[in-house]
């Protein structure tokens, strides 16, 4: 009896850098074996050729954008094809005195996200965000 197993797609890249910040057993083993990772693969699957058509179009200039033509040509691209909802250079307060400029502030969905601009600069503003993101 055959079983038909999903190929791992490959852009000639490790599947990732962990630079310390999780255990290499927790990325190779256990994640591996967690029912949501196993659920993510057809929607990652069905994603995979609009990130290397972007990836095509873009590598020869990724190494010579500043950071602000990185944001556009690259990152917002990425966030748009994976379906985030994101505002960029939002006002939140900071942990310390001021007011700080994330690059982007993910939300769950565009109704979240609207319903949070018009309290900016105030810690309501994320509530519901998902996470801050600096590039």
């Amino acid at each position: 009896m055959s079983h038909s197993t999903s190929a791992q797609l490959s852009l000639g890249i490790s599947s990732h850098n962990n630079r310390f910040l999780f255990s290499d057993h927790y990325l190779n083993t256990i994640l591996k074996t967690d029912p949501r990772w196993r659920a993510a693969i057809a929607t990652a699957d069905a994603l995979l050729p609009a990130l290397i058509e972007l990836y095509e179009k873009e590598k020869g200039q990724l190494a010579n954008y500043c950071e602000a033509q990185l944001e556009e040509n690259w990152f917002k691209p990425i966030f748009n094809i994976l379906g985030h909802t994101f505002d960029g250079l939002a006002r939140i307060p900071g942990l310390s005195t001021g007011i700080k400029f994330p690059d982007y502030v993910f939300f769950p969905d565009d109704a979240s996200r609207q319903g949070a601009v018009a309290r900016q600069s105030t810690p309501d503003y994320v509530r519901q965000a998902l996470a801050v993101g600096e590039v």
